[in-house]
């Protein structure tokens, strides 16, 4: 991975770092980890079953993306994930969803164009 993706990719919350450091330094692993998150739809079901106020599946769903996120060094992703996960496990719509999209959404376009 070059300088200027993993600068991107801190910006947007992610320390690139601590992801490799996750999977034993081993950065080819790391990146096909990456890939596979772009294809990950955890964020879209759980916006899904909100829609359709099935709060409990909607939950069990950015449990998974705040899991990912963690595992990837995607720190921002998986704080604004365990925000709407804790909204959700007390009854409520998450207030954060935006956010959650914009720090989602910033991840992967520099995944895509990088």
């Amino acid at each position: 991975m070059d300088n200027r993706k993993k600068e991107n990719l801190a910006k947007a919350g992610v320390d690139v770092e601590d992801g490799i450091a996750r999977v034993l330094g081993n950065e080819e692993l790391y990146e096909k980890l990456l890939g596979k998150f772009l294809k990950n739809e955890s964020l879209q079901a759980a916006k899904t079953e909100i829609g359709r106020g099935d709060l409990g599946s909607a939950r069990k769903h950015l449990h998974t993306l705040k899991g990912l996120a963690a595992n990837l060094g995607m720190e921002r992703l998986r704080a604004e994930s365990a925000e709407a996960e804790s909204a959700l496990k007390n009854g409520r719509e998450p207030e954060n969803m935006e956010s959650l999209q914009k720090s989602y959404q910033d991840i992967v376009e520099i995944l895509v164009k990088e």
